[in-house]
């Protein structure tokens, strides 16, 4: 019921289907936000670590959080992002609040995204390697 906990949650369901690290969420901004010849918005980003060219579809969840807040972060970013400490103590305290009592980073955002939505559903270790941005 409080709006920052909802932000964070958004956020961290956000990078769950697109596989975007803290950074790049927090840069993220309409210029990486593309439509392509399938009529579907993709993220066109090259990832902070390796630089490595990635594309990732919005899928129906991750649209709807996308235009939820899209236009609400400063300086023509999407997300209004908090410090990555504020949101990391916020994390926590919603695990809490569900009675969830495994340690959860942002990273693990990622990871959900490689296992539960791609491969559960037989996207290729090669493409969930290129969406990740991995070299």
């Amino acid at each position: 019921k409080k709006p920052k906990y909802e932000l964070v949650r958004d956020l961290f369901v956000f990078c769950c289907f697109t596989g975007l690290s803290y950074c790049e969420l927090y840069n993220l901004s309409d210029d990486n936000i593309r439509t392509y010849f399938d009529d579907h918005e993709w993220i066109h980003i090259s990832r902070q670590k390796t630089t490595v060219l990635s594309e990732v579809q919005l899928l129906d969840i991750p649209k709807m959080i996308y235009e939820k807040y899209k236009g609400m972060g400063e300086g023509g970013k999407i997300f209004p992002v908090p410090k990555y400490r504020a949101i990391l103590g916020t994390i926590k305290k919603i695990m809490k609040l569900c009675g969830i009592e495994k340690e959860v980073t942002w990273h693990i955002g990622r990871h959900t995204m490689a296992t539960t939505v791609c491969l559960s559903n037989n996207v290729p270790i090669e493409t969930v390697s290129s969406i990740l941005g991995h070299k």
